[in-house]
């Protein structure tokens, strides 16, 4: 399949050099297309399957150069249209070359999600009430019956006695585990 990805990359650069850019992009938080690059006067995200809104910072060409005070405006800016569309959380990529725009962030609200060796992840919850976005679980170590007896517990208030395991999944790279790792165990409970 090298030959598919070397003739997508070609057709755009043909595109790009024709200055017809008519690749296509991601659909952005105010409803348009975002096509690799594209900030402008407007720092544009994907939009996400919760009501969220993801800005990958190194996909914004324009912003290098910018310096924090200038991005904290346009954060600004971007942070009151999100809400404007009820867009419920924002999620800010920030690669460690950009980390001077952490600051502004942690100014108007974002705090750290997680990080990886080369880019940290902020998070802004703008829906009612108190946050509800997920922690991230670097590591997770715990006995499946211990846990399930005792959540069941928690949530609905039943005592439960552990019986039996009756499912195993993993999958790696999972999309709802931040593209890590995820177990999923099914246990019987009686």
């Amino acid at each position: 399949m090298w030959w598919v990805r070397r003739t997508r990359y070609w057709f755009s650069t043909l595109l790009y050099a024709g200055g017809a850019r008519l690749r296509p992009g991601r659909r952005t938080a105010s409803g348009g297309l975002e096509t690799p690059g594209s900030c402008g006067a407007e720092l544009q995200g994907e939009l996400d399957r919760f009501g969220g809104v993801s800005v990958h910072l190194s996909r914004h060409h324009t912003l290098h150069g910018l310096d924090a005070a200038a991005f904290r405006r346009l954060l600004q800016a971007a942070i009151q249209q999100w809400r404007s569309e009820g867009r419920i959380a924002a999620w800010l990529h920030i690669p460690i070359l950009q980390s001077h725009f952490i600051a502004p962030a942690a100014s108007l609200g974002f705090c750290f999600h997680h990080a990886k060796p080369h880019s940290s992840t902020l998070t802004l919850w703008l829906g009612e009430g108190p946050s509800r976005l997920p922690g991230y679980a670097t590591h997770q170590v715990g006995v499946a019956a211990d846990t399930a007896v005792r959540e069941v517990f928690e949530e609905t208030g039943v005592k439960s006695e552990f019986r039996s395991l009756l499912s195993i999944r993993q999958q790696h790279r999972s999309p709802g585990a931040f593209g890590m790792s995820d177990m999923y165990l099914v246990c019987r409970l009686q």
